[in-house]
């Protein structure tokens, strides 16, 4: 049998130094507090880079022209419809429906303009999913459906104005509808994105923010309507004796008289009513409070102020 030849140690002594050639090692990303790499930070001009970009694609894109013309002629059409049915005006007299049709117009615009964020929403959360290159955001397809909300409350407003011309009425209107319409695009863009970015499913996230847009814009009312019995009460009547006035004629202070003299049916709405707070036709109204009465137009709405003058 052969004997093994002793080699000698081919490893290199401990204190040798070696270059490499063609370059350096690729450098590992730092770590930081619990092996995360630490997150970039991103600039205002970042911000308003994504801002003009998305509006830029907002422009061009004919989806974005066709889902607005929708929902504003749309929502503008449905208001003339529903005047001309309860008032029973004819094409001849059409011109003295145009205020309600204006002021109902304002009020249909926020919740039609909701159930739109919700559906650019989805798809800009889809979207972020199939074409996420790393410089992509969390936050991007919201501030893609708000920067669309802006562009749309724009358009909101021109077109409210144009039917403030044709009723001549106060243009208040229409701003206080452009303002509510970017609020609800805010809110429900935020509830589209999220619903979708959370279920990770194009379907479900459909099923679940057309669910929570429809009790938002319309489950509410519902509600209240629903529980408007529950809330009725017999109260008692007594007559105001000793009634102060105010320098511009308003009661400041009187006294109730001890006897009563009847019961009157009350509902107490103020037990319900807060359930439909959300509700973006309730949201306008309150956008667009306003006092008195002009020509048989609800004082709340400002362009009551001037209808008629």
């Amino acid at each position: 049998m052969a004997e093994i030849e002793d080699t000698p140690d081919l490893r290199p002594p401990a204190d040798a130094v070696f270059e490499l050639i063609g370059g350096s090692l690729p450098s590992e990303p730092v770590m930081v507090d619990g092996g995360w790499p630490p997150p970039r930070v991103r600039s205002g001009r970042w911000l308003i880079t994504q801002i003009v970009r998305e509006a830029i694609l907002a422009i061009r894109s004919r989806r974005f022209w066709v889902d607005s013309a929708v929902v504003l002629l749309g929502s503008s059409l449905a208001a003339a419809v529903i005047v001309a049915v309860l008032s029973g005006a004819s094409a001849s007299g059409a011109a003295e429906t145009w205020p309600w049709t204006y002021v109902l117009a304002a009020a249909i615009l926020p919740a039609s303009a909701s159930m739109l964020a919700v559906h650019w929403g989805l798809l800009g959360e889809c979207r972020r999913d199939q074409h996420d290159d790393g410089d992509l955001g969390r936050g991007l397809p919201l501030l893609a459906t708000s920067v669309r909300g802006l562009i749309f409350a724009v358009l909101a407003l021109t077109l409210q104005l144009v039917l403030a011309a044709l009723a001549g009425a106060s243009g208040r209107t229409a701003v206080a509808a452009a303002l509510a319409v970017a609020v609800e695009f805010l809110v429900f863009g935020a509830i589209g994105t999220g619903v979708a970015a959370l279920l990770k499913h194009p379907v479900r996230a459909g099923i679940l923010g057309w669910v929570l847009a429809i009790a938002l814009v319309a489950g509410n009312v519902a509600a209240v309507w629903a529980l408007m019995p529950a809330v009725r009460s017999e109260d008692p009547v007594t007559v105001a004796i000793n009634v102060k006035h105010g320098p511009f004629g308003e009661a400041v202070a009187y006294d109730c008289a001890p006897e009563a003299v009847g019961n009157a049916e009350i509902f107490h709405t103020e037990r319900i009513m807060w359930l439909a707070a959300t509700n973006p036709v309730v949201i306008f109204t309150m956008m667009a409070a306003d006092t008195g009465l002009a020509d048989g137009i609800p004082g709340w709405i400002p362009a009551a102020a001037s209808v008629g003058r």
